[in-house]
């Protein structure tokens, strides 16, 4: 499949394609590749992934991890309803959320899975983090860089320990330096340090984002994906991947909210 983004390698450089450039979420305005997959609650809507549904379909699961009220609910809201709030509650546990993308005619389904950063549900991510392919780690760009990056390589290495790709190696993580726009200028972040950080980490690359603004979540999104779909490619994970139907997969989430219920709402 042929990337429609920039290649994520470039995402922890400061060439013209990385974070240099401010660049908006056109699909969340109705350009192609955004498809809001929830309803109220944020559950995932069948109906929804049926009439998205063109040629084959992929499904994919990735996390959204990081300390808690460093916009990872704000930011998966974004990314699939198109909207930005500041009164979503902490996560409690997990949530889910669903996208839709296209890449060479294929409808392929990001399963966004929310972790709560509280310590108290630390216990549980080794069975969040079960058949996952890629992962955020979401850090507050506006708070302490250190404390921040300290933070970033701790979610990293618990990725990196709990889960793997079934050829065992380690999943895709993105870093992504949200909330940049409290920043004043998306540009007052320090590139340098969080490049070499990232690097010496082994992340698959880093963006910094706005939720807020709508700045740079979608090309995010985008890059992690790419990369996944690299690494299904060679990997032959495409085949493995499909396994449970669609329609079986988003049944099980809808059973899970029914009998869990929805006492999340989100970190801001």
């Amino acid at each position: 499949m042929k990337s429609s983004t920039s290649n994520i390698k470039n995402y922890h450089s400061s060439s013209s394609d990385g974070i240099g450039q401010t660049r908006r979420n056109s699909a969340a305005t109705g350009g192609s590749g955004a498809a809001a997959a929830t309803g109220k609650k944020g559950r995932v809507s069948l109906e929804t992934a049926r009439r998205d549904s063109v040629g084959k379909e992929y499904l994919y699961k990735v996390l959204v991890v990081g300390c808690a009220a460093t916009g990872k609910t704000s930011l998966i809201h974004r990314t699939v309803e198109g909207h930005f709030s500041g009164q979503y509650k902490s996560t409690i546990g997990v949530d889910f959320a669903l996208k839709s993308l296209e890449r060479d005619q294929h409808k392929i389904f990001v399963q966004l899975w929310d972790i709560a950063g509280q310590e108290r549900f630390s216990s549980l991510t080794r069975v969040y983090y079960r058949d996952a392919v890629g992962a955020f780690v979401v850090i507050d760009a506006s708070a302490d860089l250190k404390t921040s990056l300290e933070s970033a390589k701790k979610w990293k290495d618990d990725v990196d320990d709990k889960v793997k790709l079934p050829n065992g190696e380690h999943l895709p993580v993105v870093l992504i330096a949200n909330k940049s726009d409290l920043l004043g200028n998306i540009h007052n972040i320090n590139e340098s340090e969080i490049d070499e950080f990232a690097k010496a980490n082994k992340f698959a690359g880093w963006l910094a984002t706005s939720a807020k603004e709508n700045i740079n979540v979608e090309e995010a999104v985008g890059a992690l994906v790419d990369k996944i779909l690299q690494n299904a490619e060679r990997n032959c994970l495409l085949e493995r991947s499909q396994g449970p139907s669609l329609d079986e997969r988003v049944r099980s989430l809808e059973l899970y909210r029914e009998l869990h219920g929805n006492d999340s709402g989100g970190c801001c």
